[in-house]
Order: structure tokens, then sequence, then C-alpha cells
């Protein structure tokens, strides 16, 4: 009798460490950006929510491919999720090989939030709207700054281009910061990059902004003109932020999590804090149809990455 206690003693001590373990929180960029914001925004809510501990984590390289890379090769039992922008999914695999497929090698939860891209130019400049630094643009060379290529902005500058015309000329950096340096340092004609790392620069007046690229305003700049009133008619990039597991997760832990970050977002605490690092809170109605709004941005950019002639190598 008493070592058939001890053992049922071991079994619920056993069960009590394997409900505990920890769930790991995957970026795919280092501390300090966006995702890292939003990460520790979710962290201690996903906590409390799933009565585990929350630990985030970065596996930085590649465009942010190695974080996806390492979630796609996780273990399905909901340890394990991936926070990341839309970069990595939609836009690298076009032009560069990636070691997964964004449709096949994830679980795709929700949504949690989204940012337009923005275009800047400095305080100096002599355009004080887009016509102008397009005009400028099909009499000279103008340099316009990203974060790297194979990411959004860089697609976003693609489709500036092909829009637009003019003599445009991609100047990528290695992140978003030393690219927003140089454009405040007018060492660049301009810089277009997400709306949540360029507004502190807006607001300070480091740089202009000419142009949101939505077809309306967006609330965080309101007095700045879209695209679609700036004369681009139909042109759109906005950089949006997901949560993802591996592939083949139980259908009962993917409803769950979506369903827990559902409610986590949606709390008013939680949007204030999203919207104040410029991110428009919302999520998927279900993790269905987040899949299919990932698969239509998927073909959606791979037809921008072709048009403009980039190549996976």
């Amino acid at each position: 009798m008493r070592r058939l206690f001890l053992s049922l003693a071991l079994m619920l001590v056993a069960g009590s460490a394997a409900a505990q373990q920890p769930l790991r929180l995957m970026l795919g960029y280092p501390p300090g950006g966006s995702t890292d914001v939003v990460a520790r925004i979710l962290q201690p809510r996903l906590s409390a929510e799933l009565g585990v501990p929350v630990i985030v984590e970065s596996k930085v390289g590649a465009n942010g491919t190695i974080g996806v890379d390492a979630v796609a090769k996780a273990a399905p039992d909901g340890n394990t999720l991936l926070l990341i922008t839309s970069s990595p999914l939609v836009v690298v695999p076009h032009v560069q090989k990636t070691p997964y497929d964004t449709l096949r090698d994830l679980t795709h939860i929700t949504l949690v939030g989204q940012t337009p891209e923005a275009l800047g130019v400095h305080p100096s400049s002599t355009a004080t709207n887009l016509q102008q630094f397009l005009d400028r643009a099909k009499r000279e060379d103008i340099r316009l700054a990203s974060s790297g290529t194979g990411g959004l902005p860089h697609l976003a500058i693609e489709m500036l281009k092909s829009t637009a015309g003019g003599r445009v000329i991609h100047v990528p950096y290695k992140g978003a910061g030393p690219a927003i340096i140089d454009a405040i340092g007018g060492h660049v004609d301009g810089v277009m990059m997400d709306l949540a790392a360029l507004l502190p620069h807006f607001k300070s007046g480091k740089l202009r902004p000419l142009v949101v690229t939505t077809s309306q305003r967006d609330p965080f700049v309101p007095d700045v003109p879209s695209a679609r009133e700036a004369g681009l008619g139909a042109f759109e990039a906005v950089n949006w932020m997901g949560v993802y597991g591996p592939p083949r997760m139980p259908p009962a832990v993917v409803e769950r999590l979506h369903q827990t970050l559902l409610k986590i977002v949606a709390e008013p605490e939680t949007a204030e804090k999203l919207r104040n690092a410029a991110l428009q809170p919302v999520t998927s109605p279900s993790p269905a149809e987040f899949s299919r709004f990932v698969a239509s941005e998927y073909a959606r950019w791979g037809k921008v990455a072709r048009e403009a002639g980039l190549r996976a190598e």
C-alpha cells in the first residue's frame, strides 16, 4: 500500500511539473524592436491566462528567418510559439531561399497588430509632399533607404517605383536603426519604413512624413496623406504581426491559444499599450481565417517581387 501511495505521489508531481513547462515565445529580431515590444506586452497576460511561465527568446539573423525556422522545427505541443512580422513569411521567401514553407510548415493562430509603411524625408528637403518628391525623381536619382533587401519596406519601394515611375534607387541597410539614422543625417533622400519605427522621429521633427501606405489616413498621423490621397491609387503596404506555432499542433491547443490571444488583445489595457507602440490591435476571427489571410498576402507579395525582378537565389 505504501509503495502504491508513493507511486501515485510521484505521478502527481511529474504531472504538475509537466503542466508548469514554460511557453517559449520566439522572436526573429533582436530585443528593442517592435516584435520585442509586443512580446513584452503579451508576456504577462499570456502567463496569467495559461497558468505557465512565458519566456521570450530571440533567434536573430537572416531577415528573421532563423527564428521562423526554429519554431517550424519545434515540437507541436503548444510550448513553443512564434511572434513575428510579415516580412520573413510573405516577402523574404520570394527574394531568397528559406528552410521553411510559410504555408505548410507553421500553424497560423492569429493576427495581433498591424502598422503601415511610411515615407519620411529630412526636414530640410525641398519636397513637402509626395508629388514634389516624385517630380524630383523624374529629373534626378533619388536614394530611398529601407531596413534591408527582401523586407516589406523594400517591396514597398519597388511598388512605389512601378506605380509612380521615376529614378528611385533602393538603398538597403542592415536594420531599421541605421537606415533611419542616415535619413536623419541627410545621407539619403528619404526612408521607407514601418510607421511604428518612424513615428517618434515624425513627432520630434527629425523627419518629415510625406505619405502612409494605406487607402485611408492612419490615426497615429492623421495629418499625413494616405497613398490614395497622394495619387497612388490602390497602393497599400501594411506590415502585420501574428502568432504561429509548429505544424501539426492539436486543434484543441490551437483553439485555446487563439481564444486566449483574442481575449488579451481585446482588453483595453493591452490595446492601449499596442497603440502606444504605434500598432493597431487586430485579430483573426479564426485560425483558418488567419491562414487564408497569410496565403493571400503570400501570393500578393510574390507578384510584387516577380514584377520587380527579385528572385530567390
